[in-house]
């Protein structure tokens, strides 16, 4: 029997759905389960299958959308994409909120910490109170206290490395905060650094990179079994370790797309949270009667070294910062203009939302499974221009050589492994950097000679030719950087980047411009020899139940079967009258927006706010802006406030451009008639969220083959990063002088 309720208008009956579905902000829309079992023509009027705008409604009034919306093709930013990705979110977040005890062979596990590290990574603010009221904080920590270390027993007790305990890990410093950290016990801490200290601090069984340092050129030639044949056999394994694809790739379904991510390196993560639990912990500082109070006093009785205000502001440093969790309403905060860009579906550098922050990190995991495949190349960038220029600050930790050399040879996790009784040692680290680029046409310098050893592209000199500094000129001058081979005609032009202002980039003359030109005629070319079909069919869509039905319910009312047929069929001849080339979702979901306006059922944003040139045509690579950039190098010195309290080194580097890999190689700076009491260290690490520099550090060896002695280091930026023209200068040199951190 129907009841007046049931004869209300569709649209009518959707607001009141909507409304109902939000009466609790946070967590499934479990209100709508006693709506949709009103009556039959109640539910086929509000179901996911027959309704999902409704759906997508809800998904954008209780989760961020903005970010898949930029990574993504246009299908995820249409009904069925965001009615469907509610579902298995909400999933999720219920089966993470019950706290579900499952065994570590079950699988579904993993599909929920793939979901929940796609919800950090898309996070603008929603997605962290989602997680927050799912507990994910607390599942987590339970998740590291009691399983991270299970199953050791089959790896002769050394700690697993599996997908699980990488997107664990990662969800953990995703769901830390300056107060969580500060608030462990003694206890708690000493704990948690037991359980990731390996991860941590072993790099030559937990690798942090996506491939080996050790190369610059991508892809990789020949197969995995090759290099392991070329590489030196461990207890652990080979080393370096190449990952075949198939182990460190994850796949799954995505806002109706199948996607497949890298496993985030389970050593990168270790280092982030171990670093964070150190500057956490109480610090030790020596008495003020054995070092001068601050420079003054240190410069007026003649002492060098650090001075105790120096000891002070390494012992308050935070650079291992989790990331902000930021607010649910921060798009209402926003001006008109940042609102629009932050609505489009593009990526750029002014952006402001957290999830922009992020786009490099989901690039990499994106795109940097496969080192071996050429065709498997990142969406979008892995790494921001101008993203290291400024000052850094934080600190590299110095294993105990003993611990390490026992943990290298060792192939069983042995008690004095688990329970060291030395600590790794924390030292200061603090740089500033400037970034170069080398704009097309122009030739960048050339990458380390090879000679007889195809693995080593020169990660000991940061890729750079074999006697760079030392045999070669390098001035800044005129914002440029020139670098010329003593006794050589050719020289290198690199451009200082300075935000704000444009490089000489010229599409006329940009090879990399030239290059796409060329491939977008050949693909429009062979667009032309294809006949689309033309058989005027309807297709209709296929909604899977066991994926999306949120409440099931059967009827025997004619009638109301009825009316849910016409609707389908109304659909039909309205598709097949507009033509197979309109999406008929699109559309509805377009003009239903635009009768919302003052429903205000999201953040007030368009999902579609681009022109119709800007939208992509459901091809899986997001195009992107050329820069012309064809290498970045790094310059960059000590500070000289630090300096004087930590000692003095010069810098200089490169950005792996497959995955983002920074490498940069610091040296002491060579003043006096004796050799310099410091070693020269190889820094090789990504910048996280855009601000934290994280990686292992190693000491130059004769061979890439041989196993370095590394620790870990953790920098973030103490600055911000705009410079002028006079600060872009060594702040040793003139801008017209050799620069003396190369010399």
């Amino acid at each position: 029997m129907r009841t007046p309720f049931s004869h209300l208008p569709g649209d009518v009956l959707e607001h009141i759905a909507y409304r109902v579905a939000l009466l609790d902000l946070l967590g499934p829309p479990s209100h709508l389960v006693s709506l949709l079992a009103t009556n039959s023509r109640v539910y086929h009027a509000l179901s996911i299958a027959f309704n999902p705008h409704l759906y997508s409604r809800i998904f954008r009034a209780k989760f961020d959308y903005r970010a898949p919306a930029r990574r993504l093709t246009e299908q995820s930013t249409l009904a069925p994409a965001l009615a469907n990705q509610l579902v298995r979110y909400c999933e999720t977040l219920k089966h993470i909120r019950h706290g579900y005890a499952r065994t570590p062979s079950d699988s579904s596990i993993i599909l929920d910490l793939y979901r929940a590290f796609a919800l950090c990574s898309e996070n603008d603010g929603r997605n962290a109170e989602q997680l927050q009221w799912a507990g994910l904080s607390t599942f987590i920590e339970r998740y590291v206290f009691d399983r991270l270390w299970q199953g050791r027993e089959s790896c002769y007790n050394w700690p697993l490395e599996s997908g699980e305990n990488a997107f664990a890990l990662w969800l953990y410093w995703f769901t830390l905060t300056p107060h969580k950290l500060a608030s462990h016990t003694e206890e708690q801490r000493a704990c948690l650094q037991t359980f990731i200290r390996p991860y941590a601090v072993y790099n030559f069984r937990y690798p942090p990179f996506l491939a080996p340092d050790n190369h610059f050129c991508f892809p990789l030639v020949g197969s995995p079994e090759l290099y392991n044949n070329h590489s030196t056999e461990t207890p652990h394994g080979y080393y370096p370790q190449y990952r075949e694809p198939q182990y460190v790739k994850h796949s799954f379904v995505h806002y109706d797309e199948h996607i497949s991510i890298a496993e985030p390196p389970i050593g990168l993560a270790a280092k982030l949270l171990y670093v964070a639990l150190l500057e956490h912990q109480p610090q030790d500082y020596p008495a003020p009667s054995l070092v001068p109070e601050d420079r003054a006093e240190a410069d007026e009785i003649g002492a060098g070294g650090p001075t105790l205000a120096d000891y002070y502001e390494f012992g308050n440093l935070r650079a291992a910062l989790p990331p902000e969790r930021g607010d649910w309403d921060w798009r209402t905060l926003l001006s008109q203009a940042d609102g629009v860009k932050e609505d489009s579906r593009s990526w750029d550098i002014k952006l402001r939302s957290l999830s922009a922050r992020q786009e490099n990190d989901w690039e990499r995991w994106r795109g940097c499974y496969d080192p071996w495949n050429g065709n498997v190349i990142a969406r979008g960038a892995t790494f921001t221009l101008g993203s290291l220029n400024g000052l850094w600050g934080g600190r590299y930790l110095d294993p105990s050589i003993d611990d390490y050399l026992l943990a290298m040879n060792s192939s069983v996790f042995v008690p004095e492994l688990e329970q060291p009784q030395t600590t790794v040692a924390s030292n200061p680290l603090f740089f500033k950097l400037r970034e170069h680029h080398c704009i097309s046409p122009a030739r960048p310098l050339p990458l380390w000679e090879a000679l007889n050893d195809p693995f080593d592209e020169g990660i000991m000199n940061a890729y750079c030719p074999r006697d760079f500094p030392h045999a070669y000129s390098v001035i800044h001058r005129n914002g440029r950087l020139n670098i010329r081979k003593r006794g050589r005609p050719e020289e290198f032009v690199y451009e200082t980047y300075v935000r704000g202002k444009e490089n000489s980039h010229n599409e006329d003359t940009c090879e990399i411009c030239t290059a796409s030109r060329l491939k977008q005629q050949e693909q429009r070319m062979a667009s032309l020899a294809v006949t689309p079909s033309s058989d005027g069919d309807a297709e209709m869509l296929d909604y899977d139940d066991t994926d999306t039905t949120m409440y099931d319910s059967s009827t025997d009312d004619d009638d109301e079967m009825l009316d849910a047929n016409h609707v389908v069929r109304t659909r039909t001849i309205v598709q097949t009258a507009l033509g197979q080339g309109t999406d008929l979702e699109a559309l509805i979901d377009r003009v239903a927006h635009e009768a919302d306006d003052n429903d205000q059922d999201d953040d007030g944003a368009s999902m579609y706010p681009m022109s119709p040139s800007e939208q992509s045509d459901n091809c899986s690579v997001v195009s992107r802006t050329c820069s012309g950039v064809m290498d970045i190098i790094v310059t960059g010195e000590t500070p000289r406030k630090h300096a004087l309290a930590w000692d003095d080194f010069h810098i200089y580097g490169r950005v792996r451009a497959w995955d983002g890999l920074i490498v940069l190689v610091r040296a002491p700076v060579h003043t006096g008639p004796l050799p310099p009491i410091n070693d020269t260290y190889v820094f090789r690490g990504y910048l996280i969220g855009g601000t934290t520099l994280v990686g292992a550090w190693r000491h130059v060896t004769d061979s890439v083959h041989s196993i370095p002695v590394e620790g870990t280091f953790v920098v973030s930026r103490l600055q911000d990063a705009d410079e002028d023209a006079s600060a872009v200068q060594s702040a040793r040199g003139s801008p017209s002088a050799e620069a003396p951190s190369l010399a």
